[in-house]
């Protein structure tokens, strides 16, 4: 889409606004326009985007003032018609920067990173213990089966199309690997069995805000944002995503986040299978959508 199309419908939203500053960005479903260093305007690229970026903006106002950290709060919308270029979410943008692993492990002070811990465990137990009754019925990352706690068959056809699709051109032990990944957890009915929640389902640092203090002192969150993959599912998933901060940083969290060692233990043996296969989902979701950075960064691993 044209940078053109974009501006055009943000000025039917904000007339009046003066762009003095125009940044463009993009992320796997949406691309982003950044006006002023103030407002974020997402434009979903696909058809099917439309659907999941509306499902998105209504879980998002359904969650305002519910949770502990500052969430994407969209005030500016149009999904129809549902194109592409035409359907956009507008909201103010929110303070912070990516807390990458790179970042986090510049912050030497222990006291700081038990802090920077303990908010994102309070941050995921908010979420995860939200009644799923009291929101939107469609929300925008719905995996089969999830919603119900039984999603070994999406597993066993997520397995089923990276045999297909990407173990040709893996190297032969990376298809070992992967292979021992998916029937260990397929063999293994306990892993199969949880308490769905609300899961934010792409809780990585790209989508975790901070600010830096001085020499680390001062650190905080400011934000959680990407709401798109949010859904009913396994609270392990977010765990997964969080321990790409790192073994460290995720063993401050991971006991706040479940104190108790017996639940604890199931959450971190689904969440090792769910961080094995990230990279994984990435490839597919590149040949599916004609992404060749995303296929070619989730595979950098395999070939």
């Amino acid at each position: 889409m044209t940078q053109h199309l974009y501006i055009s419908q943000i000025r039917t939203a904000l007339p009046d606004l003066a762009f003095d500053k125009l940044e463009q960005t993009g992320g796997q479903f949406a691309d982003v326009m950044i006006i002023n260093s103030e407002w974020v305007f997402r434009f979903p690229r696909y058809r099917e985007g439309v659907a999941r970026m509306v499902a998105e903006t209504n879980l998002l106002t359904a969650l305002q003032g519910r949770l502990p950290l500052p969430i994407p709060h969209p005030v500016h919308s149009r999904f129809e018609p549902p194109v592409p270029g035409l359907s956009f979410v507008g909201y103010r943008r929110l303070p912070g920067q990516p807390l990458l692993p790179e970042a986090l492990a510049e912050v030497r002070n222990e006291f700081v990173r038990d802090d920077l811990a303990h908010q994102l465990a309070e941050f995921l137990r908010s979420l995860h213990h939200l009644p799923l009754a009291e929101l939107p019925a469609d929300l925008p990352g719905r995996m089969q089966g999830e919603a119900s706690g039984e999603q070994r068959p999406a597993w066993e056809q997520m397995y089923a199309d990276v045999r297909s699709k990407l173990f040709a051109t893996m190297r032969p032990d990376a298809r070992k690997t992967v292979t021992t990944l998916f029937e260990a957890y397929l063999d293994n009915a306990s892993l199969h069995r949880f308490e769905p929640c609300l899961r934010h389902g792409h809780f990585g640092g790209a989508n975790i805000l901070w600010q830096p203090g001085g020499e680390g002192a001062g650190a905080r969150v400011t934000a959680v944002i990407d709401f798109s993959s949010c859904a009913p599912g396994d609270p392990a998933y977010d765990l997964a995503s969080i321990a790409t901060l790192g073994g460290d940083f995720f063993e401050r969290l991971a006991p706040r986040y479940a104190p108790d060692p017996t639940r604890r233990a199931a959450l971190l043996a689904r969440a090792r299978f769910y961080q094995g296969t990230f990279a994984l989902e990435e490839a597919l979701a590149g040949l599916r959508d004609g992404d060749q950075h995303a296929y070619a960064h989730g595979m950098e691993d395999y070939i």
